[in-house]
């Protein structure tokens, strides 16, 4: 057996920030700070880069309230730690960053010169930032939730084009075979030790599986990228996968020849697909929430034994 490497910087910050949340809501306000690193990501961009616009996949929210710790017409809650940073080179250029999402979300810029730009609601509740004529320097970016314990996983988007949110809203994204899993891979063969393997993963995610699939019985909100890819060394009589969550989940699996497998509800509120006399080959698998803002902890369990959610 193959062990799983470290989650994604996307996951182990959704980790990160639940359990901030758990302990910070309700703390006195803070400052955001411009210096600290940021949560999801960075990017070096220059004039007429390419591909345009950038993305990158986050999720809004924190403990504090940005109107508070930094004033004027800023709204939203956000962590103290940015969610972004750009450092831009296209002085003289137009740029515009915006958020992307099915809910409500705030957007919060610190410019070069260290002055604060905020907006919310600029198309359909998504909100934009434009910098006409752009210093070149240092932007560093923040994404609020009107409430501090919501959490949206939406796309950032930075551009020199006259793009808006509207060009991208309604488009949830795919789930993606080629991206690299978020909690790792694993490599497993008939007989392996201990029996079940278990994951522990966080669900939900910004993607619609039943808009992407089209699929009657695939359902629930997950990530563009698998959760955890199994590597299945020979065949066997059964392979089973299921969740252990503490809410409702749902499975979604592509096996080795490219089929999709999902289930919602095997046993109480906690999903399993069953594999008879499985492929050998590459089992992609994604944990789902029922709303893109639901962050799920739940254990993820493989097993070749006639157990299901219950047993655990």
């Amino acid at each position: 057996m193959r062990t799983l490497p470290p989650p994604s910087p996307l996951q182990a910050a959704l980790l990160a920030i639940t359990f901030m949340l758990g302990l910070a809501v309700g703390q006195e306000p803070e400052t955001l700070d411009p210096l600290a690193d940021p949560t999801f990501g960075a990017a070096v961009l220059e004039g007429g880069f390419e591909p345009d616009p950038f993305e990158i996949e986050l999720v809004s929210g924190g403990p504090l309230n940005a109107g508070e710790a930094v004033g004027g017409s800023c709204s939203g809650n956000v962590d103290a730690a940015p969610d972004f940073r750009l450092d831009w080179s296209g002085e003289g250029r137009d740029l515009h960053i915006f958020f992307v999402t099915g809910g409500d979300t705030t957007l919060i810029v610190n410019d070069p010169l260290g002055a604060w730009h905020c907006n919310d609601d600029f198309e359909d509740a998504n909100p934009l930032i434009a910098f006409p004529a752009s210093l070149a320097g240092r932007y560093t970016v923040w994404v609020g939730s009107f409430n501090p314990t919501e959490l949206l996983f939406g796309r950032l988007f930075v551009t020199g084009q006259p793009l808006s949110p509207v060009a991208f809203m309604g488009d949830s994204g795919s789930l993606d075979v080629t991206a690299a899993p978020n909690f790792g891979s694993v490599a497993l063969e008939v007989g392996f030790t201990p029996d079940p393997h278990s994951v522990e993963i966080l669900s939900g995610g910004g993607v619609d599986v039943f808009a992407d699939l089209g699929e009657t019985n695939c359902s629930g909100f997950a990530t563009a990228e698998p959760d955890i890819s199994l590597e299945w060394g020979a065949s066997g009589r059964l392979l089973r996968i299921l969740v252990v969550g503490k809410g409702d989940t749902t499975l979604i699996v592509n096996d080795p020849v490219g089929g999709w497998h999902c289930n919602d509800d095997f046993s109480g509120i906690d999903p399993l697909i069953e594999f008879v006399n499985p492929e050998t080959g590459r089992y992609l698998i994604w944990v789902g929430s029922f709303a893109s803002s639901s962050l799920i902890p739940a254990v993820l369990y493989i097993t070749e034994r006639e157990m299901g959610p219950s047993d655990f």
